[in-house]
């Protein structure tokens, strides 16, 4: 028997995010990539300080991982923004 398990992935928040679009403002979205799958949030238009409260899941293929350790990185990052991430095996 094959067990599957699932990687729960929560986008809850950003704030304080670099004005992007020459306007004073920004449009932000998260992509998110496991494996081969990928996944989008909703792209908050014109919100520095967007909330997303969005729940990605993702299959795990055995060999299942021997750890609940998940690595969170952001690019364009600056030194005060700050972006909520939860993430949960299931």
């Amino acid at each position: 028997m094959v067990t599957t398990r699932k990687l729960r992935v929560e986008i809850l928040d950003a704030r304080n995010l670099m004005p992007k679009d020459g306007f004073g403002s920004s449009s932000p979205y998260v992509v998110v990539r496991f494996g081969s799958q990928e996944y989008k949030t909703q792209t908050k238009v014109r919100d520095l300080n967007p909330v997303w409260n969005e729940t990605l899941s993702f299959e795990i293929e055995p060999p299942l991982p021997n750890n609940n350790t998940v690595k969170f990185f952001r690019l364009n990052r600056r030194r005060n923004d700050v972006i909520s991430v939860k993430c949960v095996f299931v």
